[in-house]
């Protein structure tokens, strides 16, 4: 274990306190142990902060060497403005008030990510050392919960400074979390304008907003939205949906860093005829930062059970990558005199991103009841890029019947490129399998669209292969390449047409089409067709200019 002062000078633990140490509410054995070369201390006093270490119980070993950093506060005897410690010294003066810029400058040295371990101690008025434990990208609300904890019991400075409660859910006017509120109905309490977190909302209530240096809240059960964050911390998750309610969106990131919040989910043991969809992921702060991922679709079950669609991802920050869609609810029919269909639900869009764009979601399966039919969920387009190459699209869901049709949903279209590169790959279409019905494949997505400089035009994802008993299925048809838009940017190839399966898992069914090949512009070449699928599957034409054909019954190009 390292013990290094505010100004980065290495200081070991030596020598006994002149003074009797005081006492720690949940501490870390490593941090007793320093507590023992400490002074009593004053109120609102910060004495340590360990970082990159891992946690420990109270009643493990008071010598145990957790790793990582120690911050120690206490100045040295010449005033509270000196925070240098010679090698081999033990600073006994009085620890100096806490403020959060020292905290931030010496937390800064560590060169810890945002999932760096932190583990801080506070005096509170009593004389013990309040520690919380927590990362870096969730120092600010930590912060402001110790000192929400503090500022509460003195009446004098509560206003401004304490924690949201059931009477007053919201946090102090500067600093303080906001309460997470347990009634239904009601939202999570805000965290204080400078620091401080929002609270959880209640059952279908928004989660409370962040201050300028903290995160939003969760929402709560039954598809509360996320509260948003300030200028610095991470958008709340969206709550799950109940029933066909669907999930909450997530809430936005900080202005400046933070990530957007995952969309809720919808209710996946749902028992109604149609799930609820997933809830959109929350878009990231301006300059660093993640989208949020959508959520995932309810799960439908009845006689014409639609699953729920995927929640679409959130928009990256300019350095960050963008959400990934959600993916389909799945879907079971129940028997019944006339059958029914079931169909999965769609996935989400991907989120767009700067140069690391969302993939698009998957389909949901669907599973048909004895007499009943099957549609498996389309795939979700991916997410536009503007350098480099745009996100891929979703796979179709899969979809499985006994007498009735199944059919394989299609797979979602490439994102296309907005400035330089290529674009996205097009998802693959999802298989159908049905024992005496028929059973189809779901055609492969389109490739997206070229930037106006470099690369081309994103590959056609391949058709999903259709399984019948006996004569066989039908294979689904290949996806398109992706058109060059620019300067010498080519087209993409088409994608390859699913197999028709039958009886041994030979391929004795019809294949289907490949994929056409997408165009190329000023100068670039058209994609070659994709080959068409065993057996006896038409080849993809190629595209204009100078793209050949594929094969024909999915031979090897």
């Amino acid at each position: 274990m390292a013990v290094v002062s505010v100004d980065g000078e290495r200081a070991e633990l030596a020598g006994s306190a002149t003074v009797a140490a005081p006492h720690i509410v949940h501490a870390q054995p490593v941090l007793a142990a320093a507590t023992a070369v400490l002074p009593a201390p004053a109120p609102n006093a910060l004495y340590g902060a360990q970082v990159g270490a891992g946690a420990q119980d109270a009643g493990g070993p008071a010598a145990a060497d957790t790793g990582g950093t120690l911050i120690t506060f206490v100045p040295a005897d010449n005033g509270a403005d000196d925070f240098s410690a010679a090698p081999g010294d033990s600073a006994r003066s009085v620890a100096p008030e806490f403020t959060p810029e020292v905290l931030a400058e010496a937390v800064a040295r560590t060169g810890g990510d945002r999932d760096t371990p932190v583990t801080m101690m506070i005096a509170a008025a009593d004389g013990s050392l309040q520690v919380a434990q927590t990362n870096l990208g969730d120092l600010p609300g930590a912060i402001a919960g110790l000192l929400g904890d503090i500022g509460g019991r003195i009446p004098v400075i509560s206003f401004f400074v304490r924690n949201g409660d059931a009477a007053n859910p919201d946090g102090g006017l500067l600093i303080g979390n906001g309460f997470t509120s347990v009634t239904a109905g009601v939202n999570g309490g805000r965290g204080g304008l400078l620091f401080g977190n929002g609270g959880a909302g209640g059952l279908g209530a928004d989660g409370g907003q962040g201050g300028l240096l903290g995160s939003g809240g969760d929402g709560g059960l039954g598809g509360g939205n996320g509260g948003h964050a300030g200028l610095l911390g991470n958008g709340g998750r969206g709550g799950d949906g109940v029933g066909a309610i669907n999930g909450g969106d997530g809430g936005r990131g900080g202005l400046i860093f933070g990530d957007g919040g995952r969309g809720g989910n919808g209710d996946l043991t749902n028992t109604g005829a149609v799930g609820g969809a997933g809830g959109a992921g929350g878009q990231a702060g301006l300059l660093v930062g993640n989208g949020g991922a959508g959520g995932d679709g309810g799960s439908a079950e009845g006689l014409n059970a639609v699953g729920g669609a995927g929640g679409d991802g959130g928009t990256a920050g300019i350095l960050g990558a963008g959400g990934g869609g959600g993916a389909g609810g799945s879907a079971t029919g129940t028997e019944d005199v006339i059958g029914g269909t079931a169909t999965g639900g769609a996935g989400g869009n991907g989120g767009q991103g700067l140069y690391a764009p969302g993939r698009g979601g998957n389909g949901g399966s669907a599973t048909a009841s004895e007499t009943g039919s099957a549609v498996g969920g389309a795939g979700g387009t991916g997410g536009v890029v503007e350098l480099g190459f745009a996100g891929d699209g979703g796979t179709g869901g899969d979809a499985t019947a006994t007498s009735g049709n199944a059919t394989g949903g299609a797979g979602g279209s490439g994102g296309g490129n907005a400035i330089v590169g290529g674009g996205g790959r097009g998802g693959n279409g999802g298989n159908g399998t049905s024992q005496t019905g028929a059973g189809t494949g779901g055609a492969g997505g389109s490739g997206g669209g070229s930037g106006l400089v470099l690369f081309g035009g994103g590959r056609g994802g391949d058709g999903g292969n259709g399984t019948k008993n006996n004569e066989g299925g039908t294979g689904g048809a290949g996806g398109q390449g992706g058109n060059g838009r620019g300067i010498l940017t080519g087209g993409g190839r088409g994608g390859d047409g699913g197999n028709g399966v039958g009886d041994g898992g030979f391929n004795s069914g019809n294949g289907g089409s490949g994929g056409n090949g997408g165009n190329g512009n000023f100068g670039g070449f058209g994609g070659n067709g994709g080959n068409g699928g065993q057996s006896n599957g038409n080849p993809g034409q190629g595209g204009s200019p100078g793209g050949g054909p594929g094969n024909v019954g999915g031979n090897v190009v």
